[in-house]
């Protein structure tokens, strides 16, 4: 079987002249931090420094990382690094507890902050295994897919606009989701490197 995906691109990172790898980090990433910062009640212009800061750090340090799944998870370093700067943001507000009602009623989950990361991280790795996964299929595939299996329209329906019988549609939803969920799987289950020797942890 091929290197998961994630564990491929972080290893790409690592040469300097692939402008490709680091364009697909950011696309990935920046979108995720700055989604689960803006979820925690950030502003747009706050949420949007935290993810800028946290990028920062990303690209100076994932030159040198290496990938040892015995030394630790990178989801738990990152979630780890945004929840420090997330929270500094917050403290710095100093908020007294009507500020704070106020941030309560504009946080869109009542998630706790690790489950909010979960479900931030899944979210932005399926969709970056969609754009993966349409750079990999014939544009006809992926239209196909993409009607019937991710919008749910009516096979006849979308037998009909890409020209196709059902049987044909039912087979590509069928191969595609199987390659979309081995994608998907091999992302959330590897990891890359040792957190505490990338960054220490959060001061309290």
């Amino acid at each position: 079987m091929d290197q998961p995906t994630r564990i491929t691109l972080l290893q790409r990172l690592k040469e300097s002249d692939d402008t490709r790898a680091w364009e697909e980090f950011s696309q990935l990433y920046l979108g995720l931090i700055y989604s689960y910062a803006h979820a925690r009640g950030l502003s747009d212009a706050d949420a949007s420094d935290v993810a800028a800061d946290c990028m920062r750090v990303l690209w100076s340090r994932m030159r040198t990382f290496d990938y040892d799944r015995r030394k630790g998870r990178f989801r738990a370093w990152l979630r780890r690094m945004v929840n420090n700067r997330v929270n500094n943001m917050q403290r710095r507000w100093r908020l007294d507890r009507q500020a704070q009602a106020d941030l309560s009623q504009h946080s869109s989950s009542q998630l706790s902050p690790d489950q909010l990361w979960e479900q931030k991280w899944q979210t932005a790795h399926m969709l970056y295994c969609l754009r993966q996964l349409e750079l990999q299929v014939s544009a006809e595939h992926f239209q196909a897919f993409r009607l019937y299996a991710l919008e749910q329209q009516p096979v006849e329906e979308v037998a009909r606009v890409c020209k196709m019988t059902p049987n044909q549609i039912y087979v590509i939803k069928s191969r595609l989701s199987t390659r979309l969920r081995e994608s998907l799987q091999a992302m959330l289950n590897d990891s890359p490197a040792d957190p505490d020797e990338l960054e220490p942890a959060p001061e309290e």
